[in-house]
């Protein structure tokens, strides 16, 4: 069939590749090699490999992302600028008000993975995903509360979340596309 493919991992990252008949044109994250990477020497350690094994004729593309958990798995979550903002509400909240001391449960949002998928999708049409459950990182995900209760910090110094997973998806793109 002429068609290939591989997954890295490396710490937390996971890298996608796919070797596709073609005519040796490297793509990476839905970018020609060349606009991906400005150093000759990153763009040489990538095509090194294809050169030392005397390999042509294929395509390089590397433009999914793995998700390491089965479809369904919800999990509370927070973007870092709401986590940031309630550490500091907390510490200048009057302490006259705060029954449970400094000890209080703060989350924004709940999904899965198709959902933050399907919101991606809003932004890049493109994107694609594949599920490759992770035993040990599902197991974590499973032994998470199914979500978690912030009354007393709504209460107490009147925390409330800012991001919802739309505003989210929509500042971490805008992020990712300025480091790029």
């Amino acid at each position: 069939k002429g068609e290939y493919s591989a997954v890295g991992r490396r710490k937390k990252a996971v890298a996608r590749v796919q070797l596709v008949a073609g005519d040796g044109k490297i793509t990476i994250n839905k970018r020609d090699i060349d606009q991906y990477f400005g150093l000759a020497t990153l763009k040489m350690t990538v095509r090194q490999p294809m050169a030392l094994c005397n390999v042509s004729g294929f395509d390089v593309r590397g433009d999914r992302f793995v998700c390491p958990l089965k479809p369904g798995t919800r999990l509370d979550m927070m973007y870092m600028p709401d986590a940031l903002r309630a550490a500091i509400e907390l510490m200048e909240a009057n302490p006259d008000r705060l029954v449970h001391r400094n000890s209080f449960n703060v989350t924004a949002m709940s999904f899965a993975p198709e959902t933050i998928y399907e919101e991606i999708r809003r932004h890049l049409p493109g994107f694609e995903m594949v599920y490759q459950p992770d035993p040990l990182k599902q197991s974590i995900a499973d032994s998470w509360p199914n979500s978690l209760d912030d009354t007393c910090a709504q209460r107490e110094w009147n925390w409330k979340p800012r991001y919802d997973l739309a505003m989210t998806t929509e500042d971490m793109l805008e992020n990712l596309k300025r480091k790029q």
